[in-house]
């Protein structure tokens, strides 16, 4: 499978998992906003590098971990671009409403409360 040249060589999370090395599939990865062909590598056969990373994801995170540093990805070819999609919001905005709403009858009750117990007192 190639890089899709209409996309401008763009690739996001979905997309760059197709690239994963397996069924024939080329193997990619992304690294620090760049997407880098590790096919040729023979430290990444089948799409995996040393039984523990898989071709196809973000590894920008985990070269801290690496024992070598980073003129390894850096030396591969770089195919194209890695954006980050923004990540939707987790919860839906009537779920937000309801929070918002129920915080403010929990800040009456807790005011009604106060005002109740500082008229006993006096």
């Amino acid at each position: 499978m190639e890089p899709d040249v209409k996309n401008g060589n763009r690739f996001n999370a979905v997309n760059l998992a197709t690239f994963d090395g397996g069924n024939g599939n080329t193997s990619y990865v992304a690294y620090r906003g760049k997407v880098y062909d590790v096919s040729k590598n023979r430290f990444w056969q089948n799409g995996r590098h040393m039984l523990r990373h898989r071709a196809g994801t973000d590894l920008t995170s985990m070269m801290s971990q690496a024992p070598h540093n980073e003129d390894v990805i850096l030396s591969q070819p770089v195919v194209g671009e890695f954006v980050e999609e923004p990540e939707e919001s987790a919860r839906p905005f009537h779920v937000k409403v309801f929070f918002v709403m129920a915080y403010i009858n929990l800040s009456f009750v807790g005011l009604i409360l106060l005002i109740l117990a500082l008229w006993r007192w006096w």
